[in-house]
């Protein structure tokens, strides 16, 4: 006697995986879910934040602030997480913590390499360049060396394998700072890496960002040749899609934002696009943008394209520079601190404007006060060449 097992159809065989499958998949949480749940951890872990900070407790409040940003990159409150941070950065600046409780944070503050994703490597590379600065001060400038060359390496390395992402833009303008800071030979080397990084990358936000923080290095160490070739990549750049979403997410900090415009606003400028530069600029130095150096300057920049514009009437671009320096006046030109970043470069060519209309004892008082530049090297040079033409017109009198 034979028995005759009983074989399902391919096609009954088929219902039953699907409706298998349907099953499974029904009983797995939705994308939307997920996100929400995300969203909800993610402002707990903020609440507990927020509540240490309340309590005084900082380092606790600033660690779990990290960890929002770490953990929870495609979340809203990473935002207000990023702004606190900010404000811790500032009261480590202005050495509001003791001697303890710093101890205590650079202990407990994680590596810039530990963390995964980029804007937690960025707080953690400042917090580092804030502790090394702080080495500086105490007499002990080999740790604040240690702890500078560590966070350069950490950040090419972020570069290199978080290029792509919109905060990247970001990465190299810090990779410049600690480059600065090692100086020498050290800070050459940097440099000469992240032009490498741009020669052999294809397109990207990490591209953007690092041509803007070397627009911007060499305006600040009067290179304008090295600076040049990157003027017409960052106006292409500047108009890529990656660009554009960038400044379109909710999830992308405000600063970087404006900080991305100046540079736009900046190559145009140097490119002789002057009308595109002013309207780009108007948009970063509007009143309801959050003052920040990208806004100074390119309110200083709007000055210096007034001036190139109104070379028939200097009194137009007297007034420009200023406007930019607040109404400050001559008894304030003695080389006594100022507020605004490029005081200096305004008075020289406010030095200059006086030298073409005859004011010799102003422009001098002027140029006298722009020689005490320390930082910008470009803007010392101006200085003595147009202290070399007042003397010029002085002596033709």
């Amino acid at each position: 006697m034979y028995i005759t097992l009983w074989k399902p159809s391919p096609l009954i065989l088929a219902a039953t995986v699907i409706l298998a499958l349907s099953v499974w998949l029904t009983s797995l949480p939705s994308p939307a879910a997920e996100l929400e749940e995300r969203s909800a951890e993610a402002s707990r872990l903020l609440a507990e934040a927020n509540a240490k900070m309340a309590a005084e407790e900082f380092v606790d409040a600033a660690l779990l602030y990290l960890r929002v940003l770490d953990e929870y990159p495609d979340q809203l409150p990473k935002m207000e997480a990023h702004a606190k941070l900010q404000g811790f950065k500032a009261m480590l600046r202005e050495g509001r913590f003791d001697e303890a409780a710093l101890l205590q944070f650079a202990q407990r503050v994680p590596s810039c390499s530990s963390m995964t994703a980029l804007d937690a490597k960025h707080s953690v590379a400042v917090f580092d360049l804030l502790r090394s600065d702080m080495f500086v001060k105490a007499g002990v400038p080999e740790f604040a060396h240690t702890v500078r060359t560590q966070v350069r390496d950490d950040l090419y390395s972020a570069l290199l394998s978080h290029g792509g992402q919109p905060s990247a833009y970001s990465t190299s303008r810090i990779y410049v700072a600690v480059a600065k800071r090692l100086g020498g030979e050290e800070e050459k080397e940097a440099i000469e890496k992240l032009e490498q990084f741009i020669a052999s990358s294809q397109p990207c936000m990490g591209v953007f960002g690092a041509r803007a923080a070397l627009l911007e290095y060499y305006w600040k160490t009067g290179n304008p040749l090295a600076r040049k070739k990157h003027v017409a990549p960052v106006l292409a750049e500047s108009q890529a899609d990656y660009v554009a979403n960038a400044l379109a997410s909710p999830l992308v900090e405000n600063l970087q934002k404006t900080a991305m415009q100046w540079t736009r606003g900046y190559a145009q400028m140097i490119s002789g696009d002057l009308d595109g530069a002013l309207r780009t600029y108007a948009a970063v130095d509007d009143p309801g943008v959050e003052d920040c150096a990208f806004k100074e300057w390119a309110a200083i920049n709007k000055a210096r394209i007034i001036q190139q514009t109104h070379e028939d009437d200097p009194s137009v671009a007297i007034q420009a520079y200023e406007d930019y320096l607040g109404g400050e006046t001559l008894a304030r030109t003695d080389g006594e601190p100022q507020e605004r970043e490029f005081a200096n470069l305004a008075k020289a060519e406010l030095g200059h404007l006086h030298t073409l209309l005859g004011n010799y004892d102003i422009a001098e008082q002027y140029l006298t006060a722009a020689l005490q530049e320390q930082d910008h090297v470009e803007v010392r040079d101006m200085a003595q060449k147009y202290m070399q033409d007042l003397t010029t017109a002085r002596g033709e009198e």
